[in-house]
């Protein structure tokens, strides 16, 4: 009778033994599932088209008074920034809507105020 009980405990916890190792190995994390949004893009990833994208994005949101002009125009000259940070130059589509500025008025020598001490 002692003999049975042993040999059906021994195979009973040789059984529960493997299936926790079976549903460990199957439950086990490969590596990370998702992709952590604050770590920095790749090199590769930042193309002069996404800047122009973006860009037109932000632009559009203007149009739809989603954001308000100044704040639209702070993003555009950051984007901006950043497209010439990369070494693509001037942002197209910033320098193409963004007005020329009107040349200053000459300054006569009695309109020029005083230094301030």
């Amino acid at each position: 009778m002692i003999d049975l009980l042993t040999t059906l405990l021994c195979t009973a916890l040789l059984a529960i033994l493997l299936l926790a190792v079976i549903v460990w190995l199957a439950r086990r994390p490969a590596g990370p599932r998702t992709v952590n949004p604050y770590v920095a893009p790749a090199a590769g990833r930042a193309t002069p088209e996404r800047f122009v994208e973006f860009d037109a994005l932000v632009q559009r949101w203007v149009a739809e008074e989603r954001l308000s002009p100044a704040v639209g125009a702070t993003i555009r000259g950051l984007i901006a920034a950043d497209y010439a940070a990369a070494g693509f130059g001037t942002l197209p589509s910033a320098a193409a809507a963004a007005p020329a500025p009107a040349p200053a008025p000459a300054a006569s020598p009695g309109d020029v105020a005083p230094p301030v001490a």
